[in-house]
């Protein structure tokens, strides 16, 4: 086949010099006319012999005889492939290399660490695991939420019976500080009395204040502290401080449950102060009325309302001890105050000498609770018949008082003589003023 080719190539090389001739009978012919090779092949490239096609056929013929001489006798022109010993490549191995190694047992334990994590998560932050009776955080959560709420109630609960002590201390002291304060401003009063309520009204002014500042302390507080439940991840301060407040009021509910039917008397008391109690859990007004009061700020006066304020908000014996004395009308006062308006008109009222000399004497009186109505029956004394002007200066006089309004006369009617004196009887009506006319 080598040999073929090759020949071929001088063959081909041999034309590209002679030009384009015919063939002789040996395979070489003369040169071609010019008329014929410029009517042939005058055209042609003669660059490239595979391309020029010659008009006879002999060529062929020749290549094909070369070719077939060549190849005789041999079926395939190239030799079958060599196979290879797939064997052989089973005892090659590959360069082994540390880092290779290490990075393989990265990947494997990042892998494994994190599908472990993703079970743990799952199993601490669901329930899906509940079944294995596995620890879970959620589960945690919510059972230090319960313990917070039950010790932070049973310190709430503490805390708001100290209160509720104070309290009661602040009323007992402020009762006995508006007697002393009403006797300091009475008109009744005697000199000596009102010294000696203004020195006590100084040493309760200091006890009043411990009491008041430590109820304060006890009750200006937040009842709620934060919760770590996840469940309660969007609840506000609001909400919290009312979850609290329920939790102490079912407290004290139950603690005064467990005491109602009790005859022993501690037990009593300890059942009134449970229900009492519950009054000061959601009082914001008294709350707002101790922590707005500055009490070192306050005058007798003002210090005399905020006792009044106090206990109408809060509800303990003392407070309604205070709200009966308010309705209660003391009589004492108001017999004083009419005995120095009668002197203002009689001045030998007191000394006993109508027979005598004449004058006012009172024979009866008597109240109207629901109208806060008294109506006095007397009669009146003069050697001058002027009774009715005494009459008419004594109820100017009660009208000016601060403890009476609209005093009238009912009725009117004289008698007498000169030598033994005119005589008029006397029926008075009048209202009673209230405490804050």
């Amino acid at each position: 086949m080598i040999w073929g080719a090759f020949l071929l190539r001088i063959w081909s090389t041999r034309r590209l010099a002679l030009g384009n001739y015919p063939e002789d009978s040996e395979g070489f012919g003369e040169p071609l006319s010019g008329a014929a090779e410029q009517g042939g092949l005058a055209d042609k490239s003669p660059l490239n012999p595979l391309d020029v096609k010659s008009e006879d056929q002999k060529d062929s013929a020749f290549i094909h005889g070369i070719v077939k001489t060549e190849t005789e006798g041999q079926e395939k022109i190239l030799e079958a492939a060599p196979e290879i010993d797939l064997s052989l490549l089973q005892e090659v191995a590959p360069p082994k290399s540390i880092l290779l190694l290490v990075l393989k047992i990265a990947t494997a334990s990042i892998a494994g660490l994190g599908f472990i994590s993703a079970i743990f998560f799952t199993s601490q932050s669901t329930g899906w695991f509940d079944s294995l009776n596995l620890s879970n955080v959620s589960k945690d959560f919510s059972s230090s939420n319960l313990e917070i709420i039950n010790l932070q109630t049973d310190l709430n609960f503490y805390k708001i019976l100290s209160a509720k002590a104070y309290l009661d201390n602040f009323s007992y002291l402020g009762d006995t500080y508006m007697q002393k304060f009403e006797i300091k401003g009475s008109q009744t009063a005697d000199s000596v009395e009102k010294k000696d309520a203004e020195e006590q009204m100084a040493q309760l002014r200091v006890d009043l204040r411990g009491k008041f500042l430590a109820a304060r302390d006890k009750l200006s507080g937040s009842l709620a502290v934060p919760l770590v439940s996840q469940d309660l991840k969007t609840t506000t301060d609001a909400d919290n401080e009312t979850l609290f407040k329920e939790k102490l009021t079912a407290k004290l509910t139950s603690s005064s449950n467990d005491l109602k039917a009790s005859e022993d008397p501690e037990a009593k008391r300890n059942y009134k102060n449970y229900l009492q109690s519950i009054n000061l859990v959601a009082n914001s007004a008294l709350k707002t009325l101790l922590i707005g009061t500055d009490f070192d700020a306050l005058s007798d006066d003002q210090l005399y309302k905020l006792i009044k304020n106090v206990n109408a908000l809060v509800v303990n014996d003392m407070s309604v001890i205070q709200k009966i004395k308010e309705k209660r009308i003391k009589w004492s006062d108001i017999m004083n105050e009419l005995e120095l308006r009668t002197i203002a008109v009689d001045k030998y009222y007191s000394d006993n000498l109508y027979n005598q000399l004449g004058g006012i004497r009172y024979s009866s009186y008597d109240f109207e609770s629901d109208s806060r109505k008294v109506m006095i029956s007397g009669d009146t004394k003069l050697f001058n018949t002027t009774n009715f002007t005494m009459i008419a200066d004594l109820i100017d006089q009660l009208n000016s008082s601060p403890f009476f309004k609209n005093a009238e006369m009912k009725s009117f009617n004289k008698s007498g003589a000169t030598d033994t004196g005119y005589t008029a009887s006397l029926k008075l009506a009048l209202d009673l003023k209230l405490p804050k006319e």
